[in-house]
């Protein structure tokens, strides 16, 4: 059965593709990490997720985030934050900060 357009997994799937054509590197990675922020639970969670559908303020959400990474920007400026070692730090284009 294929996805629909709007679920989780069809979601991640049109993203993987359409940032890989765009040249972006582990675009799947890169697809899950963005979702993930947006419904706010972990990368590995959006597999039991997959049948979810998303509402229209989520796809513009999401879709956002997709054309800023395309046109380059960094996953993490994205999101506004990363975890790296224990430790989550706000990230954009002028600062880094850490939360422990």
């Amino acid at each position: 059965m294929a996805d629909t357009p709007n679920t989780v997994a069809g979601i991640l799937d049109a993203t993987a593709t359409y940032l890989a054509g765009k040249g972006v590197d582990e675009s799947r990675l890169a697809a899950e990490h963005l979702l993930g922020r947006l419904l706010n639970c972990k990368r590995l969670e959006l597999h039991s997720r997959a049948s979810e559908v998303l509402n229209d303020k989520q796809l513009d959400a999401m879709r956002r985030g997709i054309k800023r990474v395309a046109d380059g920007e960094p996953v993490q400026y994205v999101m506004g934050q990363w975890d790296f070692l224990g430790f989550t730090f706000k990230t954009d284009k002028q600062t880094v900060l850490v939360n422990r």
